[in-house]
């Protein structure tokens, strides 16, 4: 049966023109975020037109040997060049694009509506940060914050540790973007405010053979 290439490169545009994708050149082992800013409709497989910080704009058939991954990234924090805990979620929306974009996925950090970090969002640099998805342990992150090496620190996929603006002693619990914790007495009492995570909390410590007291 003979592809039908119209209808092959339509589907393909209404579905990643305008969204992120990643990108593994032959013989290289990783994966390179590229924003697909558009797809050129032909007689054959589609032409993408990309652009990375990186690489700058280059263009790519479809049937090339380059392979291209389509997934998203997996919900959850993410250590942003070691400067800052950020969180991924895929957004429940039906439409027709399915690469990754601002109508279906969101990248955001604890802080967002605290202060202004203008570089956070979707883009190429975040994304490949989400997709790597590197955290640290809960020793690590306490220390970071207390000698404010960094704002927030990922020590999980649900939680993270953050500067507690207001009294720099007493470090926050985050989890999955909502503060549900403050950390007393060096690191050995954490405070949980928000009861409703208490077994998140309680969970995870015991998990992690976190030598806490919980209260």
């Amino acid at each position: 049966m003979a592809i039908n290439f119209q209808q092959l490169n339509t589907d393909f545009q209404q579905r990643y023109e305008g969204s992120y994708i990643r990108i593994r050149f032959p013989h290289t082992p990783n994966k390179v975020v590229f924003y697909v800013d558009k797809i050129t409709l032909g007689t054959s497989y589609p032409l993408l037109h990309l652009i990375n910080d990186t690489y700058g704009r280059i263009q790519l058939n479809y049937d090339s040997e380059t392979d291209m991954f389509f997934k998203h990234p997996p919900t959850g924090y993410f250590w942003h060049q070691q400067k800052l805990a950020l969180f991924y979620r895929k957004l429940s929306t039906r439409q027709w694009r399915r690469g990754v974009c601002a109508n279906n996925s969101q990248i955001t950090s604890d802080y967002s509506y605290i202060i202004s970090i203008p570089t956070i969002g979707l883009t190429t640099e975040c994304l490949d940060s989400a997709y790597k998805r590197e955290i640290v342990t809960f020793s690590k992150a306490y220390k970071l914050i207390q000698t404010q090496q960094a704002l927030s620190v990922p020590f999980s996929y649900k939680f993270s540790l953050g500067l507690n603006i207001t009294e720099k002693t007493t470090p926050i619990i985050w989890f999955e973007t909502t503060p549900i914790a403050e950390i007393y007495n060096e690191g050995s009492v954490i405070m949980v405010h928000e009861k409703h995570f208490m077994q998140e909390v309680m969970d995870f410590v015991k998990k992690e053979n976190i030598n806490v007291s919980i209260i």
